[in-house]
């Protein structure tokens, strides 16, 4: 009769604040890490210091409601920061083996709107006001 083993379980017992506190010391930029402490305080409050990381992965549909109740009013930027901290800490728990699947596969990154706030180019102005630019001494130094 063959020999039964068990399957790959991720580590039992893992507390939520404990697998946070840890991913967020690997970080060495003191501005990721603050950031990405704002998504991760905010889901140990939410879910529990206690609750082990591992359950996390069980419920994608109530981490994703959770995340787009929290977050899905704010500003795409602020959205998709919050969602690659999140992302990222995930990761890192799946290397430790302390999560197997992905809490988060439900979410997407919201789209950014473009960035209206740069200097236009010679080009980008010709574009917009048609070709006549040239002729009006825009497109190229007077002599």
């Amino acid at each position: 009769m063959g020999r039964v083993r068990m399957l790959p379980t991720p580590a039992s017992g893992v507390r939520l604040a404990d697998a946070a506190r840890i991913y967020l010391a690997t970080i060495t930029v003191s501005n990721t890490r603050a950031t990405y402490a704002a998504a991760l305080d905010k889901l140990v409050a939410d879910f529990g210091a206690d609750t082990n990381v591992a359950l996390l992965d069980r419920e994608p549909d109530q981490v994703s409601g959770w995340f787009t109740f929290v977050w899905g009013n704010k500003a795409a930027k602020t959205f998709n920061i919050r969602l690659t901290a999140l992302g990222s800490a995930c990761a890192y728990w799946r290397e430790q083996g302390w999560l197997v699947g992905d809490p988060l596969v439900r979410l997407r990154a919201k789209p950014a709107p473009p960035d209206a706030s740069r200097a236009l180019s010679k080009q980008r102005v010709a574009d917009i006001l048609g070709s006549d630019v040239n002729r009006h001494g825009l497109g190229a130094a007077s002599s």
